[in-house]
């Protein structure tokens, strides 16, 4: 697994022995207030993909990838998330994906609203 960006563009390609698998839309800091990219890490089981975005209330989420017959699915998602103005007060937990979502179907853009998961 290999991450790449094509110049010019704000998305990821997910690519395996040289083949694209699928390309991720990274959101603009217009399209999403304090959106960045924080990278991808490859994992013994896959890999996980970083975000954070927020202005005073702000969400840093790292999407877990497993490969499971030459396949990825994203099989959960683990949020941190705390207030600006009140620091102490902050959460993080871990959203189980039942089923797991193939990478196939994976948008960044499905996950921005909290508590909500949209397939």
């Amino acid at each position: 697994m290999e991450e790449g960006t094509d110049p010019g563009t704000r998305s990821l390609k997910i690519v395996s022995g040289g083949q694209v698998l699928h390309t991720i839309k990274l959101l603009t800091d217009v399209e999403r207030n304090g959106f960045a990219f924080d990278g991808v890490n490859k994992t013994k089981d896959g890999f996980e993909l970083a975000i954070e975005y927020g202005s005073r209330i702000f969400y840093g989420k790292k999407f877990i990838f497993i490969c499971r017959h030459h396949k990825f699915y994203m099989g959960k998602i683990r949020v941190d998330s705390f207030d600006r103005q009140n620091p102490e007060k902050w959460s993080r937990k871990v959203i189980r994906m039942r089923p797991n979502l193939p990478l196939e179907k994976f948008s960044i853009s499905d996950f921005m609203l909290e508590g909500v998961v949209q397939h």
